[in-house]
């Protein structure tokens, strides 16, 4: 019962993440679509076997485990919708080739450079170990890798805009995909 439950909150938040490009995110006439069409090509290869290995291969996993997938797959969707509501439509999709307009660093993107990816990466390594399936684990590693990729690319769009300076200092106090430690004050 708790494995059907955990590919049902699954498959919704995979949906809804499928569905964002026209809700969430902007699209940009100038994409490099080689790189969108391997994160979207890989999501869904990474997130489907993650999917047919749950239903399919594993079986002896305590009730327990399968609550902490549920919940954290519940707290991935809640996030990205979260999430969604602070960039407003002002974020392109992934390796668009526009100059960036706006610095969010509101909720999230306070802590978080890129969250998004955070959440995406989040719900892959849950996948992972619940299944503990190889296929699973090297998809999500390999979709890391991309998310990683992805990243540098929009931070170097930053980095070559009008907002230079500000993304700089954005990133002094901000960590990549989880948020930076405080650093120790030395009192004298």
């Amino acid at each position: 019962m708790m494995k059907y439950c955990y590919v049902t909150i699954f498959v919704f938040s995979l949906f809804r993440f499928g569905t964002s490009s026209n809700t969430i995110f902007r699209t940009h006439e100038i994409q490099d679509r080689r790189g969108r069409l391997v994160v979207m090509a890989g999501n869904l290869f990474a997130w489907f076997t993650a999917i047919l290995i749950s239903i399919f291969f594993v079986d002896n996993i305590p009730a327990i485990i399968w609550f902490l997938g549920i919940c954290a797959h519940a707290l991935c969707w809640a996030s990205f919708e979260y999430l969604g509501k602070i960039s407003r439509n002002r974020l392109t999709t992934a390796f668009s080739k526009d100059v960036p307009q706006v610095l969010i660093q509101e909720g999230l993107y306070k802590y978080i450079r890129h969250p998004f990816y955070s959440v995406y990466m989040t719900s892959h390594f849950t996948s992972a170990l619940i299944t503990f399936h190889p296929l699973v684990i090297v998809n999500s590693l390999l979709m890391a890798l991309i998310y990683f990729y992805a990243a540098h690319f929009e931070e170097q769009k930053f980095l070559d805009s009008e907002l230079k300076s500000d993304y700089r200092r954005y990133k002094e106090s901000a960590g990549m995909f989880l948020p930076r430690w405080p650093k120790k004050r030395v009192i004298p």
